[in-house]
């Protein structure tokens, strides 16, 4: 008997002690999060507010630059948090988000609940800007300039709702020291001739990165300054806008018209561009001038070195070099259009690119009624008192000097045009109403730089432009508006002094 009661007392007392221990908790989380603090790419918390459902999603309301996230989370007593069968640290366990994660939660009793996370992007009414969303055919990544990756494009306007859905387009890298970025430019080739943002119809396109470009602007202001103050040949239009490729926010881009000849371009004779890169390894198909040894590409249309075509804009640019060598008004005339050299100049001066000191993308058209025309307009990231390096141009970021005048490069072309009272007197009378117009020129920076504030910010925030890795929204806004305040300033001064010089001329 004795023996029975010492068996049964330590099975009464286990069974005591089980009746004391406390419950085992449901598996639950309890609180789940991407914090800031952790997430240094995340301009503010992403907190998930309903958890009684499995599946969490979160849409933001800003573009996620990463697929890679640390979560920060709570759960109930006694609970792990696992994925993967990874065990999870808040705050510390880093995923990756590019496809929904799967966070186990298990308890004490080997119970456990699975919590689907899922992250995406509500693109519409992100910036204000309209969107252009390219995908490749398998995600097929665009890594070099000779090669078109083949896909879909489709815009959303500025509203938030779509202009064009799922055309197809082929894509591929462009730019020389551009392509180098690590934000990249683009040429465009739609399906079908299509009109953008009001600009005529056609297939090919351009994304310029502006990755030197700080204020974002540079070239849509040159552009402005061509189409409201010049009457060159062709003005191309342009569009800033996002560019998201294949799910990637790729920040803010300038779409505009690629240099062709068409009805809806240029309208006819040669394209050519002075470039001092040119080779004929890399394919050019060029020649250098006899008396300024410049470089001169056919880009458009395609010709054979050596052909009638090529033997006609060869002996075109050597003729006209030799009459203004020889300060030969009656003869060059016939060749170059006046008035569409000093807008040419004008924009190049007021903007003080150092490209268009003869150096490079500067464009000639070669009409088919004989007439030389300077432009189209090109390559405006380094204008504006951004010369970021030298690279041989000659220029520099103050606004004083005839920067293209004077330019080493522009011996031949140049100064038979200061020895012309009819140039002269036509680039005095359009100076003035640039000078006239400040104020609307000005406006025009104030009322882009209103519009593209967020656009600014996450562009920043995707590619560190003028703030380091971290940086608040404060920072970044006010140094962007350091920016747009650079430019206003040192566009007055430039204005001022060449209302000044050209009128003493």
């Amino acid at each position: 008997m004795k023996k029975l009661i010492l068996l049964i007392l330590p099975i009464l007392l286990l069974l005591q002690a089980c009746e004391k221990s406390a419950p085992v908790n449901a598996p639950e989380l309890l609180t789940f999060s991407f914090e800031k603090a952790n997430n240094y790419s995340l301009p503010e918390d992403i907190i998930f507010e309903n958890l009684e459902s499995p599946h969490l999603e979160y849409a933001t309301p800003f573009p996620l630059h990463t697929n890679i996230f640390k979560a920060t989370f709570t759960v109930s007593e006694g609970c792990i948090v696992t994925v993967n069968d990874v065990v999870q640290e808040s705050g510390k366990t880093s995923n990756d988000f590019s496809s929904a994660v799967e966070y186990t939660v298990t308890n004490a009793n080997g119970e456990k609940k699975v919590y689907t996370v899922s992250l995406s992007v509500n693109y519409r009414n992100m910036t204000g800007l309209p969107i252009l969303f390219i995908n490749t055919n398998g995600g097929k990544p665009v890594a070099d300039k000779e090669n078109w990756v083949a896909g879909e494009y489709s815009i959303m306007g500025a509203d938030g709702e779509y202009i064009l859905e799922n055309n197809e387009l082929e894509i591929r890298g462009r730019g020389n020291t551009t392509w180098q970025n690590p934000k990249k430019p683009y040429a465009l080739k739609l399906g079908k001739k299509t009109e953008l943002f009001g600009m005529p119809k056609h297939k090919r396109w351009v994304l310029l990165a502006a990755y030197n470009d700080k204020s974002l602007i540079r070239t849509d202001l040159a552009f402005h300054l061509a189409q409201n103050y010049s009457n060159l040949r062709w003005k191309q239009g342009g569009q800033l806008l996002e560019v998201v490729l294949n799910g990637q926010y790729l920040g803010n881009y300038y779409l505009c018209e690629h240099i062709k000849i068409d009805e809806n371009r240029i309208p006819d004779g040669y394209i050519i561009e002075v470039d001092y890169r040119a080779k004929e390894a890399n394919g050019d198909i060029f020649f250098k001038s006899k008396l300024s040894q410049l470089n001169f590409v056919i880009k458009d249309p395609e010709v054979a070195k050596g052909s009638a075509e090529y033997l006609y804009a060869e002996n075109y640019i050597n003729t006209c070099e030799q009459y203004l060598k020889n300060m030969d008004s009656a003869n060059y005339m016939k060749y170059i259009d006046l008035e569409n050299m000093v807008d040419w100049y004008l924009n190049s001066e007021l903007t003080k690119n150092p490209d268009s000191g003869f150096f490079l993308s500067v464009y000639m058209n070669i009409s088919a009624d004989g007439k030389l025309y300077m432009g189209p307009l090109w390559d405006y990231d380094l204008s504006f008192g951004n010369q970021v390096y030298d690279d041989g141009a000659g220029s520099d970021n103050g606004y004083t000097g005839f920067t293209i005048r004077n330019g080493d490069r522009s011996k031949i072309w140049l100064p038979a045009m200061f020895n012309n009272p009819a140039f002269i007197a036509m680039l005095k009378e359009k100076m003035r109403v640039i000078a006239a117009n400040e104020a609307e020129i000005m406006a025009f920076i104030d009322k882009r730089h209103q519009e593209l504030k967020k656009s600014a910010l996450h562009n920043d925030r995707r590619w560190y432009l003028m703030c380091p890795y971290g940086s608040s929204n404060e920072t970044i806004l006010n140094a962007y508006g350091s920016q747009i305040t650079y430019i206003k300033e040192w566009l007055h001064g430039r204005i001022q002094w060449l209302a000044t010089n050209i009128e003493a001329l």
